[in-house]
């Protein structure tokens, strides 16, 4: 147990640190001396989906336990013990939208999960130098992927996690197109309720924009979290979480969320996000009630940004069955 453990936490953090190296072969980039800014391509990739997990400042990878696993930590959809399916949508900045959705089952192998995602830029007007007030044309701007994932429990407190993913993004009349992978783990220490858990997402082919080499978004977490009063099933319990972050375009990240849980029906959450560009701290509710055999949940939250930006609301209405 304790040497395939090891082998998976090496393996993970060693295909991270090589990754932006293997990438950089043969590709123009752009020098940044402090920061890695603008390294990286498909930036709408890197927008967090799930008004559960963005109540909680992002601080998800360790927590997630749900059908919005498949897009956090692969490997928390090993605790599922039956069908979810989840809606999420978040009225993005400068008037763009994301929808996104997910239902996960079990199987006698394991849990497999389909998702979607969509990002709409909406309509923006061309113009060019010798026409300021514009062309009458549109520029394209918008992108979607479809996602297969698959975990399974090779020990009752281990849980492993794959995901495939097929984007693309269209910017004006140029279309990219590419899979992409997540691997995560999931491992309950056996104190108390404590787990442990590390992702690694947006593992892929380098991409080429304007003749501009960009990586992928690659993004490998580590983080931990545990019930720190109560715990799972009381009529009321509250998890923490804490999570440190690697990018291959920004330094490290860290973020800290919250879930109190009362009376099994009503969720209170809280986050903050440290060293982040944009968003800052995040606050979040949900419900959660039965209708005969299913179980259904509602979830909203908003994340705080930057004051030149508008600060994002965020949907998620799902079920179990």
């Amino acid at each position: 147990m304790s040497k395939l453990l090891k082998g998976i936490v090496l393996a993970l953090v060693v295909t991270a640190m090589l990754a932006p190296v293997a990438g950089a072969k043969d590709t123009q980039r752009i020098d940044t001396k402090f920061r890695k800014l603008g390294l990286a391509g498909f930036a709408f990739l890197k927008v967090a989906q799930g008004a559960r997990a963005v109540g909680m400042g992002d601080a998800f990878v360790s927590v997630a336990d749900d059908v919005n696993a498949i897009y956090w930590n692969p490997a928390g959809l090993s605790h599922l013990d039956r069908p979810q399916f989840v809606f999420n949508y978040a009225n993005w900045y400068m008037d763009t939208k994301f929808q996104s959705g997910a239902v996960a089952f079990k199987t006698p192998k394991g849990v497999v999960g389909i998702a979607v995602m969509t990002f709409d830029g909406g309509k923006i007007p061309e113009r060019t130098i010798s026409q300021p007030g514009g062309t009458g044309k549109n520029v394209a701007a918008n992108a979607w992927t479809v996602d297969v994932a698959y975990a399974f429990k090779p020990t009752d407190k281990l849980g492993l996690g794959m995901r495939v993913r097929f984007v693309q993004e269209t910017l004006y009349d140029e279309k990219r197109r590419s899979p992409i992978f997540d691997f995560g783990t999931h491992f309950y220490t056996g104190f108390r309720s404590s787990r442990v858990a590390m992702s690694l997402r947006n593992f892929g082919k380098d991409v080429t924009t304007a003749s501009l080499g960009l990586y992928m978004p690659l993004y490998f977490t580590m983080a931990g979290a545990m019930e720190v009063v109560g715990k799972k099933g009381d009529p009321a319990y509250l998890t923490g979480s804490i999570e440190g972050s690697f990018a291959v375009d920004f330094e490290q990240r860290w973020q800290f969320g919250g879930e109190l849980w009362l009376l099994n029906t009503l969720a209170l959450r809280t986050g903050y996000k440290a060293n982040h560009d944009a968003e800052s701290y995040a606050f979040g509710a949900g419900l959660k009630g039965k209708f005969g055999k299913r179980q259904v949940t509602a979830d909203v939250a908003y994340s705080k940004t930057v004051d030149l930006l508008q600060s994002p609301l965020r949907l998620s209405v799902g079920a179990s069955f």
